[in-house]
């Protein structure tokens, strides 16, 4: 959906298909109306039996348990955030991958991780005294397994346990939520 070489994004032009469908279907009718009158109900019959099928398929199956072949599909990116809101003061500043992702679900002040270096960690830690360190799948990662750099973090958060205390783990979903302590 990048638009190459137009530079257009093809995915915002999806609203525009039914109208595109109207205009091609009454140029049929103009055309070939009297030849073949069905034609158009014929194409919007099975224009409307394809999105009742694909609908009723999206209804019992819904997007957040499609996952791919491969191990890739939907993550919930609000995964965790009842337990932030239940136990985080308005105003916590949380460290999380996809700061901006888990800003919004969240509803409190994310910092992101530059790559889960200890020394980047440490960095961001000293400039913006953040309260808890969030890690998760990645919103375009697969459900229930931590990326690369989520392993990471975790594995730096587990062999810092004077730093990082482990306050909320959910292991089915690989939800791991640390208070930082504060040097």
């Amino acid at each position: 959906f990048d638009g190459y070489p137009s530079g257009v994004q093809t995915r915002l032009l999806i609203p525009v298909l039914p109208i595109l469908v109207w205009l091609v279907l009454l140029g049929m009718q103009e055309k070939f109306g009297h030849k073949r009158p069905l034609l158009p109900k014929l194409v919007v019959g099975l224009m409307l039996l394809a999105a009742l099928a694909h609908n009723g398929w999206r209804v019992a199956r819904p997007l957040h348990s499609s996952v791919e072949a491969d191990g890739h599909g939907l993550v919930d990116p609000s995964q965790g955030a009842n337990w932030l809101a239940e136990n985080a003061e308005a105003g916590t500043i949380i460290m999380a991958q996809e700061p901006l992702v888990r800003h919004i679900h969240f509803q409190l002040p994310v910092v992101g991780v530059a790559g889960g270096q200890p020394a980047a960690v440490a960095r961001i830690i000293a400039e913006f005294s953040p309260s808890y360190l969030f890690i998760g799948p990645e919103v375009h990662g697969s459900p229930r397994q931590l990326e690369a750099r989520g392993q990471v973090l975790l594995s730096l958060a587990r062999s810092q346990p004077e730093v990082f205390e482990s306050v909320f783990e959910d292991r089915a979903e690989s939800i791991h939520i640390f208070r930082i302590r504060q040097p």
